[in-house]
């Protein structure tokens, strides 16, 4: 029989945490090397490249990070996937600069201006010739210990942003990919605590946005392509909004569901063109619904019955830029505080990316956890919503509808084509009574040396076994026919195989000696 397998793509090595994004394309990617603790661009014209590290020491080297006022992050790779940006420590440890980074050119760095002491990279235009952030300078603080901040533009050489009155804290929080506007808030003084929201460009200076009538902060999450829309949260009566500049700061409230004492709502992100944005609504006890804003109308995205068990909680994490495609996270009651990533279109409403991947299809070894996964926020959708990347509880993933042919059998031969740096894992789904002795792989290792692993179900994929592992071999000694033996017997069988490193893996096939089990005593 034939099986269509549609399967994750898992990058070996990769941290959880906020700084993944994709390019408009879909086609490159950035995340942080556990490994390394510096970043990583992966692209399918080049394959995987560890960006090396430029700081002193391990862990001091970042990609750029939106102001994860809401764990928004991302930011650090250009729309048009050609450049990383970022910014890492020095060699003293107090101070910070910024850098870019392209495919064959390597990293430039970006002295930190005299007087200030560390500077912080928010974003880039489209392109990556334009990065713009905020900087700090650690020797001059106000009476509450603040540093002097200031936010600026770089396009070869820094224009900061005058300070909004007599401010202390100038700080940048969203970047248009244009590179025209730059959105943040500026508050505290010598003397005092007062703040607002800005949002700046060379033709209009500062323009205002104050927050609305009993809210006491305004905070940016996401802007449009031509800085036109933002769409962010306000503080104290948290409820989502969208400011646009024709329109000012719209309040779009809460679901009607979810009208009541402490009912909020907060957006993450924001179409292209800023006619959608995206986020939750949470009623008073704390249940939320992912939401979609089109301008006029906040409206439920649902939810999905996963593992069993209705979600308890849905938000929208992202939307791509045509707006067709919205990243939910899911919550299950069944497992507390376990997430799961899903996808919404006006079409086809809810998907469970996990339910719509083949069960055991998307591991990279013991470490996996597809209990917690998540689309990134804000950067995590290319911009016609087909891939996306985001993170398990293990790693960093690059979701792609990719499918192959399994042939299933007495024989199991799966051609399946690895993509270079990138882990491509073949199911195997046998519906019957069965009794394996022998699983051989069949597998051709183009270059460094790595693990693959093994595990079975023999209840559908609801839990599988601790892996088995069995070395590929070391450079120009790879073992190309690797085994597992005694495997036991059981119903409904699903074998997982998974390999994970920086290499070009084809997978000829994989060949199972399989055996009708007599079951004529086994109730006795």
């Amino acid at each position: 029989m034939s099986t269509r397998v549609t399967h994750f793509n898992l990058i070996p090595s990769s941290t959880w945490g906020d700084q993944a994004a994709i390019s408009d394309a879909g086609t490159e990617v950035v995340g942080m090397n556990w490994i390394t603790q510096a970043p990583f661009y992966w692209s399918e014209a080049h394959g995987y490249e560890d960006i090396p590290n430029i700081g002193p020491y391990v862990g001091s080297m970042y990609l750029a990070n939106g102001f994860p006022m809401y764990g928004t992050g991302g930011g650090g790779l250009s729309s048009d996937g050609s450049t990383v940006v970022g910014h890492y420590q020095n060699f003293d440890g107090s101070t910070m600069q910024l850098y870019y980074w392209r495919h064959g050119a390597g990293a430039t760095t970006i002295p930190t201006p005299s007087p200030y002491t560390r500077a912080f990279a928010v974003g880039c235009n489209s392109d990556g010739t334009i990065i713009a952030g905020y900087m700090l300078d650690d020797t001059n603080l106000n009476g509450d210990g603040q540093p002097h901040t200031v936010s600026f533009i770089w396009n070869g050489s820094f224009t900061i942003l005058p300070a909004y009155s007599s401010h202390w804290v100038n700080q940048l929080t969203v970047f248009s990919d244009d590179g025209t506007t730059l959105a943040g808030n500026s508050y505290g003084s010598p003397d005092g605590t007062t703040s607002f929201a800005w949002v700046w460009t060379f033709g209009t200076g500062y323009v205002l946005v104050p927050p609305p009538v009993g809210t006491d902060t305004v905070g940016f999450t996401a802007i449009s392509n031509d800085g036109n829309s933002i769409c962010g949260s306000t503080g104290n009566i948290v409820h989502g909004f969208v400011w646009t500049r024709a329109g000012g700061l719209v309040d779009v409230g809460v679901l009607p569901a979810h009208v009541g004492p402490y009912a909020e709502s907060q957006l993450f992100d924001i179409s292209d063109d800023g006619s959608k944005a995206v986020g939750m609504s949470i009623d008073g006890s704390s249940n939320s619904l992912a939401v979609l804003w089109d301008g006029s109308t906040l409206t439920s995205l649902g939810y999905l019955v996963l593992n069993g068990s209705e979600n308890t909680d849905t938000q929208a994490t992202s939307i791509s830029g045509d707006g067709t495609t919205v990243a939910v996270v899911g919550t299950t009651s069944d497992f507390a505080n376990q997430q799961q990533p899903m996808t919404w279109t006006s079409g086809d409403g809810l998907v469970d990316l996990v339910a719509e991947t083949t069960v055991g299809s998307v591991t990279t070894g013991p470490f996996c956890d597809w209990n917690h996964g998540y689309i990134q926020f804000r950067t995590g959708m290319s911009y016609d919503g087909s891939r996306s990347t985001g993170y398990y509880n293990g790693g960093q993933f690059i979701w792609k509808p990719t499918t192959v042919s399994c042939e299933c059998g007495s024989n199991v031969d799966v051609p399946i084509t690895g993509v270079e740096a990138i882990c491509e894992v073949g199911v195997f789904n046998l519906d019957y009574m069965w009794a394996m002795d022998d699983l051989s792989i069949t597998e051709f290792p183009l270059v460094y040396d790595n693990m693959l692993t093994m595990s079975k179900s023999n209840n559908g994929g609801r839990t599988f076994s601790e892996p088995r592992m069995q070395s590929m071999g070391n450079l120009g000694q790879y073992n190309t026919n690797i085994s597992f033996r005694n495997l036991g017997e059981g119903r409904n069988l699903l074998v997982r195989i998974s390999w994970a490193g920086a290499f070009k893996t084809v997978l000829l096939g994989g060949f199972a000696d399989i055996v009708e089990a007599d079951i004529t005593n086994k109730n006795k």
